[in-house]
């Protein structure tokens, strides 16, 4: 706090938007949450598919588990992102 007291520092402003942004990025474990149904049921479509020998249903199969864990690895990336910044901050505070 600056020494008025009246307002938080800049530096202080700086560190509560990057907590709201760390919080907002919790998003990724959401994005991890539904991944992991995603994959769930896709490893069985998968396997049914190549137990039937269909090989075009088994590739459809897998590019929907790789669309999800591409959701979940940008989550994440985003999330480490933001918390390296913050983390940064507040370790110099």
């Amino acid at each position: 706090v600056d020494p008025d007291r009246r307002r938080p520092s800049a530096q202080h402003e700086r560190g509560a938007r990057d907590a709201v942004a760390v919080t907002r990025n919790l998003k990724g474990q959401e994005a991890a949450e539904q991944s992991a149904g995603v994959q769930t049921s896709g490893a069985s479509r998968v396997k049914a598919a190549l137990a039937t020998g269909d090989p075009a249903g088994a590739k459809r199969a897998v590019d929907e588990l790789w669309e999800s864990m591409y959701r979940t690895s940008r989550a994440l990336r985003e999330l480490a992102t933001s918390w390296n910044d913050f983390s940064a901050r507040v370790s110099v505070a």
